[in-house]
């Protein structure tokens, strides 16, 4: 996907096609091959999900919160809940 793109990007794509509408009064469009715009959005959801990931490790309390999870975990201080109804019960005791 990312070679497919880095193609796209710095080479350019000999099937895009640039358009004036009609009936759109002017309005300027551009068609992209399905395969593509479908690179484009997974690339976007990366990106995304990489800036939430720097979000949360440049906040420090995030970061100690995650840390004594982690330490509560491997010390067994939790508790399973199996169905929507317990968990419920749990949090709210």
């Amino acid at each position: 996907m990312f070679l497919r793109l880095q193609k796209l990007l710095y080479i350019g794509v000999p099937t895009l096609k640039r358009e004036v509408c009609a009936m759109g009064g002017g309005t300027e469009t551009v068609r992209l091959p399905k395969d593509v715009l479908e690179d484009l959005y997974e690339a976007s959801l990366r990106i995304s999900e990489t800036l939430e990931t720097l979000e949360v490790l440049l906040d420090k309390a995030t970061i100690k919160r995650l840390k004594q999870g982690e330490r509560e975990y491997s010390q067994g201080k939790y508790v399973a809940a199996k169905t929507r109804e317990e968990a419920r019960r749990i949090l709210l005791e």
